[in-house]
């Protein structure tokens, strides 16, 4: 916190820079609030069918969250809900299928602590800590999130379950050394985002998942979350409440979904310009050989 008084004037400084991100869509407020109205009805739907989870599926979820994790901003630890007898699981299960059903997450979920990483050559890289049962409870729903990604992989996709972001750095590599090797040309094209998570609007990325058939009831459920109040903190310091109208949270189970909604229809337009396109999470590299 150098160049700083204070904690309070450290968190009063990050409150004011990350607020005017994470609140600029005030003015499309009305617009997000009429489409989440229209998502709430299809995600209905969908909820009636959700039976509660078993404890065997409250487990398998638990197996998905990392051992040695700090405790979520509900200050539950994994330790604490794998030591449960099995009452105690049937119970948790219980609450977890009315929520679902309700398409209410109960207040405790409705918390976000941002922690602040800071980046090698200067800023500040926020993570969030989110709830450990509604990390478990999004993890209820692998299945529908794995079946959807298999349906939306893209042959020139390789942020994929299985794949390697070295391996494919290399293979990329070898590809561009063969090819000079060969006398051919060969371009790369690096694609940074700064600040990628902030920048996103709830609107397009609503819509976006709607057009590609993403689950209402998962999307509906994730919202809750990535709206949620959000709170610097730092030790036992936390900063004044921010409510939050755009933008996602690094942390949670689905971002890695949203991100991929996000950019999915910028990257297939992009493949069906050019020759060999191939795409990595957060890099594209072009490669076109001389006809």
């Amino acid at each position: 916190m150098t160049g700083y008084d204070s904690v309070t004037d450290f968190m009063n400084n990050k409150t004011k820079k990350f607020t005017a991100l994470w609140q600029r869509d005030h003015d499309l407020l009305e617009d997000l609030q009429v489409l989440v109205r229209e998502l709430f009805e299809d995600a209905s739907i969908e909820a009636m069918s959700f039976e509660n989870p078993t404890k065997d599926d409250i487990n398998g979820a638990f197996h998905g969250i990392k051992n040695g994790r700090a405790g979520g901003s509900d200050f539950i630890r994994k330790q604490d809900v794998t030591r449960l007898p099995n009452e105690g699981l049937e119970e948790l299960g219980e609450i977890m299928g009315q929520t679902v059903r309700e398409l209410a997450l109960p207040s405790p979920m409705l918390l976000n602590c941002i922690a602040l990483a800071p980046k090698p050559k200067g800023g500040e890289r926020p993570i969030t800590v989110t709830s450990i049962i509604y990390g478990v409870l999004i993890r209820l729903f692998s299945g529908t999130l794995m079946e959807w990604t298999e349906h939306h992989k893209g042959f020139w996709d390789d942020a994929v379950k299985g794949s390697s972001a070295l391996t494919a750095a290399l293979c990329r590599s070898a590809e561009a050394e063969i090819a000079q090797l060969q006398g051919k040309q060969t371009a790369g094209v690096f694609w940074d985002c700064e600040t990628f998570f902030d920048s996103i609007c709830l609107i397009k990325l609503v819509k976006a998942a709607s057009a590609m058939g993403f689950s209402p009831l998962v999307l509906y459920l994730g919202l809750q979350c990535h709206m949620a109040t959000r709170v610097f903190k730092i030790g036992n310091w936390t900063s004044d409440i921010i409510e939050p109208n755009a933008s996602i949270i690094a942390g949670c189970h689905l971002t890695d979904r949203f991100t991929k909604i996000i950019f999915y229809n910028t990257l297939e337009l992009a493949h069906s310009k050019f020759l060999g396109v191939k795409f990595g999470q957060f890099s594209m590299i072009l490669r076109k050989q001389n006809q």
